[in-house]
């Protein structure tokens, strides 16, 4: 390294040779890593090259990777192990990962299609269509998407969340709200404790992959924005402590970028890309600041004939899953249709499975509907399976 001083002799001045070798050295290492992750993706899933874009899709940078923890005030073994085996993986993944849902004519034709199959959420879907158009713009993909959907229980907002995922080629994650007691399945528990562990956001960015990553493409690398969906938020129990206290850092794009999981409070993430999905039946139960960092959407109510159609296709659907093509009949009657409609989308799945499985044990080809219990009640909204 050269070393400049200044005419008197007195004063060191500026190593602009040392300084830029080292940004060069430091980009070159940047351009290694991104050609290495694009390759090792595209070799992983092949067949999915061209949809993902692993050659031409956009690639970001999730943490520093010069980032390394600090001296911990306890002298036991196992921290400084836990801070090597982390390091390890960091070292393995490296910084980058790809942006998945890359936005194009082909994902906004997929997304097109849940109109159809999915017509009471076409307020949804029209969200997430000028999403497509505005990442098609930036030429990346779709991501930070925030959506709540709300209304009347076994409705198939789930389900719809789901099949988003699977339109968007995403990681997903369903997260039961209703059981989790604390932040940590977010944002990790504290790093004191003995057992701490890293909460499923930071899994999903820094370890999937890797052998036994929960959220991460088949064998592949991870992604920059996967998509979690939140069901039951309103159900979370505070009783040990607020499980959406993470959503307050993980929701707003600037705190986003420096997320810390509490389990490695000393390497930030850039979380900021990720995809989030909310389901509630009542959200009156919020607080207003979770609210108000989501898109909220209630779906329209069914007609009786998108009902009928609901039940004619998940009839169809467990045909073929069950291998009943044959023996069983291809289409329901008027009659069957007509008493399914009178169900919630649940209760049309639940009904339409007994009732397979009692023409089976009775050997006989017609599928019967026994009259619902309760055909009085409000019909509600539900989707197009």
């Amino acid at each position: 390294m050269i070393t400049v001083t200044s005419a008197r002799g007195a004063e060191p001045a500026i190593d602009t040779v040392g300084i830029g070798r080292s940004t060069s050295v430091a980009r070159l290492r940047d351009t290694v890593a991104e050609l290495r992750l694009r390759l090792q993706a595209a070799r992983s899933d092949p067949e999915r090259r061209a949809e993902v874009g692993y050659d031409r899709g956009k690639v970001v940078r999730i943490f520093d990777p010069t980032i390394r923890p600090g001296k911990s005030l306890s002298a036991e073994r196992d921290v400084v192990r836990r801070h090597d085996d982390i390091l390890k993986i960091l070292r393995e993944m490296g910084p980058f990962r790809l942006v998945g849902a890359l936005a194009g004519p082909e994902l906004a034709e997929k997304l097109e299609h849940l109109l159809n199959t999915h017509p009471n959420f076409r307020e949804a879907t029209e969200f997430l269509l000028q999403e497509e158009a505005l990442a098609r713009r930036r030429g990346t993909g779709i991501c930070g998407v925030k959506l709540l959907l709300h209304g009347a229980p076994g409705v198939g907002k789930t389900d719809y969340a789901l099949r988003v995922a699977e339109v968007l080629g995403l990681p997903f994650q369903v997260i039961g709200m209703s059981s989790a007691q604390a932040s940590a399945s977010l944002a990790g528990s504290e790093e004191y404790w003995g057992n701490t562990q890293p909460g499923c956001v930071w899994q999903s960015l820094v370890v999937a992959g890797l052998s036994g990553g929960q959220v991460g493409l088949s064998g592949g690398q991870g992604i920059a924005n996967p998509l979690f969906a939140l069901d039951e938020i309103e159900k979370s129990n505070r009783g040990a402590g607020d499980p959406l206290g993470a959503l307050y850092q993980l929701l707003e794009d600037t705190t986003a970028r420096v997320f810390a999981d509490k389990s490695v409070p000393w390497l930030p993430v850039d979380a900021s890309n990720v995809n989030w999905f909310a389901t509630a039946n009542d959200v009156s139960a919020l607080h207003p600041a979770i609210l108000s960092r989501f898109v909220l959407i209630e779906p329209d109510p069914l007609t009786t004939d998108q009902l009928r159609e609901i039940a004619q296709r998940i009839y169809k659907q467990m045909l073929n899953e069950f291998g009943l093509t044959d023996e069983l009949e291809n289409s329901l009657h008027v009659d069957a249709l007509d008493r399914l409609a009178e169900c919630s989308v649940r209760d049309i799945k639940r009904t339409l499975r007994q009732s397979i499985a009692l023409a089976l044990r009775e050997n006989e080809r017609c599928v019967r509907i026994p009259v619902p219990r309760n055909s009085s009640r409000r019909r509600p909204v539900g989707f197009v399976g």
